[in-house]
């Protein structure tokens, strides 16, 4: 016959109650300093990308910089020298621009300067007749100029009249003019002549 144990009262003062280990059942968050398996060493750092202040550089040229260099995940020293090399790109670009741009300077003054001693040394209206001939043609253009478009091509392109086969052609046309006017007004009938007319004939 077994003797089955008699059961504990666990209000009976010489029975010790079974406690709990804390740490097994609500464990303290780890600091991860003191953690081996975690390296604050390898946690990244955020770049500073501020620069010195460049002549002539703007802050929007220094955000584009910046904006790549996140990108590309660069060290302070590779954006110093990666925004080094953008500027002088940039400075040699303006360079260039500005050459080229004295160079057709250069070039335009030049071929105006033929087109004047072309147009002053024409043997019908140039020479004696060259300021004749200026005159003329500003009539011809306070004449007709608001009809044809020839006041509006010449403001927004004064050089265009020093083009010698262009000048010659209001020279032409202007002595045409000038020349019907006579006629009209020595003659009796009163019949009169269009501009029109007296450039492309009667239709």
């Amino acid at each position: 016959m077994t003797t089955e144990p008699a059961a504990t009262d666990p209000t009976d003062p010489a029975v010790d109650p079974v406690v709990a280990d804390p740490a097994a059942v609500d464990p303290a968050p780890k600091d991860p300093a003191a953690d081996p398996a975690v390296d604050p060493a390898k946690e990244p750092t955020p770049v500073d990308y501020t620069f010195d202040p460049v002549e002539g550089i703007d802050a929007e040229f220094d955000n584009d910089v910046v904006e790549i260099a996140k990108k590309l995940e660069l060290t302070k020293e590779q954006a110093i020298t990666f925004r080094q090399h953008e500027i002088d790109l940039a400075k040699k670009e303006m360079e260039d621009s500005k050459a080229e741009s004295e160079a057709q300077k250069l070039a335009k003054e030049q071929e105006l300067a033929k087109f004047d001693a072309e147009n002053k040394a024409h043997k019908e209206y140039g020479g004696q007749k060259y300021a004749e001939t200026e005159i003329k043609i500003g009539k011809l253009v306070a004449q007709v100029g608001e009809k044809t478009g020839l006041a509006k091509a010449l403001a927004e392109n004064p050089n265009l009249i020093k083009i010698p086969v262009f000048r010659n052609m209001l020279a032409e046309w202007a002595n045409q003019i000038s020349e019907a006017t006579f006629v009209q007004a020595g003659s009796h009938t009163g019949q009169h002549v269009s501009t029109q007319e007296l450039l492309y004939g009667k239709s």
